[in-house]
């Protein structure tokens, strides 16, 4: 999927990149173009992403299925970069590939999932003396440096213990490991930006 003023021709440059044959679709309702590389060989999706990585996609944001065979494959494919689409125009990243955010995409999907997750995770935090915002940054920092207290430090700036306390005081909020709740935890803190 492509999405912004010159996507068409961003397209047509990635197919003819790639060597493959484009056909494109755009809806009506919304400017976004349903995309499809077709060839005589399958093509990986780590191609198509290298191939856009070599072309400037700004103002445009694309978002990559993964390759399927046959129609249901490319329907397939197109439901995945559709519900990535969002996750790109909301990070303000340029390229986003549905296999790095299906959790989030199937949680986007879902009212009920995007509610509870907000009101069970988020909310809570809220309720730190600075409205919780020290405890939301020393989290993120924490999932982004794939749970290691000392990178976070680093990155924050701050003393190890400051992030182990930081961690703790989370855990005494929700009186359970946290361990336990990471996983939601760090999904709700995606959906907040």
């Amino acid at each position: 999927m492509a999405k912004g003023d010159g996507a068409q021709e961003l397209m047509r440059e990635l197919a003819g990149k790639l060597d493959r044959r484009l056909l494109a679709v755009c809806h009506e309702e919304e400017p976004v173009w349903a995309c499809w590389l077709g060839g005589r060989s399958p093509l990986a999706a780590e191609q198509a992403l290298q191939a856009l990585d070599a072309i400037s996609l700004a103002p445009v944001f694309v978002s990559v299925g993964e390759p399927g065979a046959g129609l249901s494959g490319w329907r397939l494919s197109h439901r995945q970069a559709k519900a990535a689409l969002p996750i790109a125009e909301r990070r303000g990243r340029p390229l986003v590939r549905y296999a790095d955010v299906a959790l989030l995409a199937a949680v986007l999907g879902d009212d009920l999932a995007t509610t509870s997750l907000r009101r069970l995770y988020l909310e809570p935090l809220e309720k730190g003396r600075d409205g919780g915002r020290a405890v939301r940054e020393t989290l993120r920092a924490y999932f982004a440096a794939e749970r290691n207290i000392s990178s976070t430090a680093a990155v924050l700036d701050v003393d190890r213990r400051t992030v182990s306390n930081r961690i703790r005081a989370v855990e005494d909020l929700f009186d359970r490991p946290f361990k336990d709740f990471a996983t939601e935890l760090e999904t709700a803190l995606l959906l907040d930006g």
